[in-house]
């Protein structure tokens, strides 16, 4: 069993320096001389436990010695709901003590003449030699990094309060004296106490150190419920470091546990996690133009979405299933996803999805050469972005209804939704509205301009073929003809 070493999370562990071929040992069993010597260099005095003799009188070793009998869990081994970061009813993570209340339960009296250099002593002197060495590099540690992706360290050492210190103290010491009883679960109870506060303390680095030794605690003992809630922290805390890679692979390990013991809750967990880091994973093939891969990460989120239940994540994942199809020039399936948002969109009585749906269909359709239908869908996308008062999505409904009119050569029908657009962008512009700038204006006044002079050369063309009349009464008395529309009725 590999221990990783803290230094790769920012807490290196001098216990983590294991020398190879070391099979058969207890595997919490440390041994790093070479740590020590590094304590000496700093001025830390290292002190041997003591087997005989009389007790050294310390406020600090006492409570040392209370939390190593009292705050130990249960002893006997971890199995189900005895570890404590397991499932409980309802699918909730849950630890046996908020760290932070632990820290307040510490005492302005256990605070009197405390430092570093003390409780290390005390440490020693009541026999918890690896606990000695865990807290001095995690109060030595540099100051956290949290990019998981920087290989830097910060420049700076880390300031520990003194109640963080002995409450680093108080688990490191719980932990140690209940892998001596053999007592995984208190063990892992006290690992992930201390996973959990790093975690809080946006130091996810040390926390994932923590986080992985629960890990390998519940995958020595078995332990499954443990397993899946550290997979599932580890998870957590990746994606809060940028190391989508990583958080998924946990993730979907998770997934897998929960399906080969049949928990629905955790299968449900699993996989709202796994909705985020596939779209991760798509949004990045999709910002780089590559749609084809998009579409495979797009389809592991609408699955996973499925399994959780999750309808609004769904929608979103058949939108941008659509939306990539139509970019690769698919314009059948395309149709499919976005229907099916459409649909679940109408159910969730989201009107923002609905006119996301209406738009990305009069595209598709528009390409099918269906401009009836277009018409149709870009008429429900106005309506609906009037209800809500949306004016970027009112401003492109009637643009993209005004060029369509124009195409269909009914120039009437096009002036009128461009003199719309063109009032509406002078709002939006006035208002400040979407990054809407002058030169959105400009843009509708053009194709306004444009509306206007082919609805003029529309009636100027049938006054010269079928009305001499009409075009003579122009050109004299400047008086313009009806328009042609009407000349047809």
């Amino acid at each position: 069993m590999g221990t990783r070493r803290m230094t790769e999370h920012g807490a290196p562990s001098a216990g983590a320096l294991r020398r190879k071929g070391s099979k058969g040992k207890d595997p919490f069993e440390r041994n790093d001389l070479k740590a020590i010597d590094e304590m000496q260099a700093v001025g830390v005095t290292t002190v041997p436990a003591r087997t005989s003799g009389p007790q050294r009188k310390s406020r600090l070793r006492n409570r040392s010695a209370a939390v190593s009998a009292g705050d130990t869990g249960t002893s006997g081994g971890s199995q189900g709901s005895a570890v404590a970061g397991t499932r409980l009813a309802g699918g909730s993570i849950t630890s046996n003590r908020s760290s932070r209340n632990h820290q307040d339960q510490i005492s302005e009296q256990d605070l009197e003449g405390v430092d570093r250099r003390a409780i290390c002593e005390d440490i020693l002197t009541g026999g918890h030699v690896q606990t000695f060495v865990d807290f001095f590099y995690l109060t030595h540690r540099p100051a956290p990094v949290q990019d998981a992706t920087d290989p830097g360290e910060g420049s700076a050492e880390v300031n520990v309060p003194k109640r963080e210190m002995l409450f680093i103290r108080d688990n490191l010491v719980a932990a140690e004296s209940a892998r001596r009883r053999g007592d995984t679960a208190a063990v892992y109870k006290a690992y992930n106490s201390l996973a959990q506060y790093y975690q809080e303390m946006n130091d996810p680095k040390t926390g994932v150190y923590f986080h992985e030794k629960c890990l390998e605690i519940s995958r020595l003992t078995a332990d499954r419920g443990g397993e899946m809630s550290a997979n599932h922290r580890l998870g957590v805390a990746y994606e809060k470091m940028g190391d989508v890679v990583a958080a998924t692979n946990y993730h979907e390990r998770h997934q897998e546990l929960a399906t080969a013991v049949d928990i629905p809750d955790e299968q449900k967990e699993a996989n709202k996690s796994l909705i985020n880091v596939y779209r991760k994973f798509a949004e990045e093939r999709e910002s780089g133009g590559l749609y084809k891969e998009s579409i495979e990460f797009w389809a592991k989120s609408l699955e996973a979405a499925r399994s959780a239940g999750d309808q609004a994540a769904l929608g979103q994942a058949c939108y941008r299933l659509g939306k990539a199809y139509t970019e690769l020039e698919d314009p059948t399936r395309a149709v499919n996803y976005l229907e099916d948002f459409q649909s679940i969109s109408t159910e969730l009585d989201d009107l923002e999805g609905q006119g996301k749906a209406y738009e990305a269909l009069a595209a598709v359709h528009q390409n099918l050469g269906d401009d009836d239908k277009a018409l149709s869908l870009l008429q429900s996308y106005l309506d609906v972005a009037s209800k809500t008062q949306n004016l970027g999505a009112q401003e492109a409904a009637c643009s993209n209804l005004g060029v369509l009119h124009s195409r269909r050569r009914q120039h009437a029908k096009a002036k009128d939704m461009f003199e719309r657009n063109f009032v509406i962008s002078r709002k939006m512009v006035n208002a400040r509205q979407g990054g809407a700038t002058t030169a959105l204006v400009d843009m509708s006044r053009a194709f306004l301009g444009i509306a206007a002079g082919n609805e003029m050369a529309e009636d100027y063309m049938n006054a010269v073929v079928s009305d001499v009349g009409a075009l003579l009464d122009w050109k004299s008395n400047r008086i313009r003809p009806s328009p042609a529309a009407n000349k047809r009725m």
